[in-house]
């Protein structure tokens, strides 16, 4: 048909990310499914880093707790926490004796 090879708009940044969120969420409902049915372990999606005691919580529950912050204020602390691990890790060996 006539007007079929148009290209889409590009997306939006809001787009973008809503595309991104539910693509998470289908992935993570997908390995809920798994276990549920079928007694399948979970399955992590996009891992990066050790499991964190966020891991039971939704994704857009997790994005409610700071749909509020300021980026400046969260990147902020991302630093900070990045810089306080080298610290965290020295004391844990510390501890440990090694």
């Amino acid at each position: 048909m006539a007007g079929d090879d148009k290209k889409s708009p590009p997306l939006t940044d809001q787009q973008q990310v809503d595309a991104q969120v539910g693509a998470t969420d289908v992935t993570s409902r997908m390995s809920e499914l798994m276990h549920d049915a079928f007694g399948f372990s979970r399955v992590r999606f996009f891992q990066f880093g050790e499991a964190t005691n966020f891991e039971g919580h939704k994704l857009n529950d997790m994005i409610d707790l700071i749909a509020d912050a300021k980026p400046a204020d969260l990147e902020n602390a991302g630093d900070a926490l990045w810089k306080a691990s080298d610290a965290i890790k020295a004391a844990a060996a510390e501890l440990k004796g090694t």
